[in-house]
């Protein structure tokens, strides 16, 4: 059972960098409170840009997923399709090495095909 308390969920910072801590607690029928830290994974932010190509890959929450700082830096940018950024939860994401944190984007600039033009 988890338990998430509305002021812990309303609100989350999605504007700087931040790790979520994943913590374990118990209660005893004495309440005595038992707890480990478990792990800390960065907290990503969803980019809902339309400038985007390729498929979304939606049966994995979707490739939409970024740390705030790079989400900000992407939005800064006219001209750029955007591709693959991270999954729903980061980790391993085929055909990528990267693209498992929320630190790497795929872009394709306007006039890259006239390169040589």
């Amino acid at each position: 059972m988890f338990d998430l308390s509305s002021v812990s969920a309303a609100f989350p910072d999605t504007t700087t960098n931040k790790d979520v801590v994943l913590k374990l607690s118990a209660i005893s029928k004495k309440e005595e409170v038992a707890e480990i830290i478990m792990g800390r994974v960065p907290r990503l932010v969803r980019y809902k840009g339309n400038n985007r190509y390729g498929a979304r890959d939606g049966g994995l929450g979707g490739d939409d997923w970024v740390l705030p700082s790079v989400r900000g830096y992407v939005e800064s940018f006219s001209g750029v399709d955007w591709g693959d950024f991270s999954n729903m939860n980061g980790g391993f994401f085929s055909p990528h090495a990267g693209h498992n944190w929320g630190a790497d984007v795929d872009g394709w600039f306007a006039g890259y095909n006239a390169r040589d033009a």
